[in-house]
């Protein structure tokens, strides 16, 4: 699969201030700093479609508890297999929305902060690193975790 990418993000005094995430198999180079957010060069925007008309996808622990409750509110899940490249598309536009379950900061820092240049809204908690199109979206899935992890068994296998 050409799902995958190499990233990196530039911290400064502890504040990340730049990112790149470059898919060499889609010949994809996505880049942030404090001017913005790009794809080969040219200026992206999360999206702005509505959360029940767009793409929600994830990674990390306890997936199909938690796509089961964000099912409710689109139709429209996937577990692509690369955080990074999930990122990426959520910051050009293709997705609306990320979650990742997972503390590999590696994983999911230079995302998180293309997101936001991107003008997504993202909440970076221990084990919940969302990212969305806007901070009602976030909050839906963010409720959708904490169901999920009071009602269905944990299982960091699935």
């Amino acid at each position: 699969l050409p799902m995958w990418v190499i990233q990196v993000a530039m911290v400064k005094k502890g504040k990340v201030c730049a990112s790149v995430i470059y898919a060499p198999k889609l010949n994809e180079l996505y880049s942030a700093d404090s001017s913005g957010a790009y794809l080969n060069d040219k200026p992206i925007h999360v999206t702005d479609l509505e959360f029940e008309d767009s793409i929600f996808s994830m990674e990390g622990k306890n997936r199909y508890p938690v796509i089961t409750e964000v099912l409710k509110y689109t139709h429209h899940a996937r577990i692509p297999g690369s955080a990074g490249l999930d990122y990426a598309f959520m910051s050009a536009g293709r997705t609306g929305a990320v979650l990742f379950r997972n503390n590999t900061i590696w994983d999911y820092t230079p995302g998180l902060y293309m997101v936001q240049q991107a003008g997504g809204y993202v909440i970076d908690e221990p084990s919940l690193h969302i990212a969305a199109s806007t901070k009602k979206v976030a909050d839906i899935i963010r409720k959708c975790c904490e169901i999920a992890d009071t009602t269905h068994i944990k299982n960091s296998d699935i």
